[in-house]
């Protein structure tokens, strides 16, 4: 997109044109267009990139993602523009081994448990009149009961129930 500024401008005395011409090369969705001075438009090429006018001329304003880091596409909201993205919170299962002992039975067995990220946010404290952060908290969302055998000492077993966490959210702000 060819953008030019004071070469359309017409000056009448103390008058000013209320529009700018953008270039008429053809490329871009503005192309030729008139812009009322105040008004801006996005980039068509670049969603991070925006054109306010001015009666001096046009001003790209870039688009700043501040504390932006890296995930995969499948992960990543976008904001309306298209432009900066957060990641989708990491709350997830993950396995973990443990050593059910029960009654001096016991049994080695892969449990889930929660682990990961989640948004946080800061909130205004009425209270102490300041700023301060919350957190959400990965914490467990749905879990079934499953059932082991646990081994005894003696030879002998001796059945056991416990809770498997089978999904995590962010939920609940933390403690």
């Amino acid at each position: 997109m060819n953008i030019t500024g004071p070469t359309p401008r017409k000056f009448r005395g103390t008058e000013k044109t209320e529009t700018l011409m953008i270039g008429e090369d053809g490329s871009g969705a503005h192309s030729g267009a008139k812009i009322q001075i105040g008004a801006s438009f996005d980039d068509p090429n670049n969603p991070c990139i925006s054109y306010s006018c001015y009666d001096t001329g046009f001003v790209a304003v870039v688009q700043d993602c501040p504390k932006q880091t890296w995930c995969a596409e499948e992960d990543r909201v976008y904001d309306s523009k298209k432009c900066c993205y957060t990641c989708k919170p990491n709350c997830r299962t993950s396995p973990v081994t443990v050593t059910v002992k029960y009654n001096g039975c016991q049994k080695r067995i892969e449990m889930a448990r929660c682990v990961g990220e989640c948004k946080k946010t800061v909130q205004y404290n009425y209270t102490l009149f300041q700023l301060t952060n919350s957190y959400l908290c990965c914490r467990e969302d749905n879990y079934e009961f499953r059932e082991v055998v646990l081994n005894c000492p003696d030879g002998s077993t001796l059945p056991y129930r416990y809770r498997h966490v089978t999904t995590c959210s962010c939920s609940d702000i933390c403690q």
